[in-house]
């Protein structure tokens, strides 16, 4: 690995702790963040070494640096309610190796991974069935997180065309 690429992880892991603090509390548990606008745009930026960013940025969340969200970390928030999205993320993140699926697609396949990792990991610790879990979590996030999805893109095609553009 080079320094490019070890930049570029230590970049999105910063961009994910600072969209992680961006946030608001809500009464079912789950706040609302910016974490998934972070997903996609690593994802979108950094394709098949994604993993690298999210794998970081638990470890360092688990080992006690604030990097999740509301200022949070530690082992007790990976197994508390927003664990399985968190743990999701790292999932979703190797959906990038796809390379021929268009970053629409990839998204709305990441929000599908991170919402089933989210669905499940909610089920089991609240103890509630799939419906009740389903049901709190998805009408309240969908239309958000599919918001950040097209912001990503549009950022990701934004900056793509300016590198293109430099590069000629």
């Amino acid at each position: 690995m080079n320094y490019k690429s070890i930049s570029k992880i230590g970049m999105f892991v910063a961009i994910m702790a600072v969209f992680s603090w961006i946030n608001i509390p809500l009464p079912i548990g789950i706040p609302f963040s910016m974490q998934v606008l972070g997903v996609f745009l690593t994802s979108f930026f950094l394709g098949a070494d994604a993993w690298k960013v999210f794998l970081t940025y638990l470890l360092l969340g688990i080992i006690g640096i604030p990097v999740f969200s509301g200022f949070r970390s530690g082992i007790e928030v990976i197994i508390g309610p927003t664990g399985g999205f968190l743990t999701g993320f790292l999932v979703s993140s190797f959906l990038g190796r796809f390379k021929r699926v268009h970053k629409l697609a990839l998204g709305f396949l990441q929000i599908l991974t991170i919402y089933s990792c989210g669905i499940i990991w909610f089920m089991i610790y609240k103890n509630v069935s799939f419906f009740s879990a389903f049901r709190i979590l998805v009408p309240s996030f969908i239309w958000i997180d599919s918001l950040k999805l097209i912001a990503a893109y549009t950022v990701y095609k934004a900056v793509s065309s300016r590198t293109v553009k430099r590069v000629s």
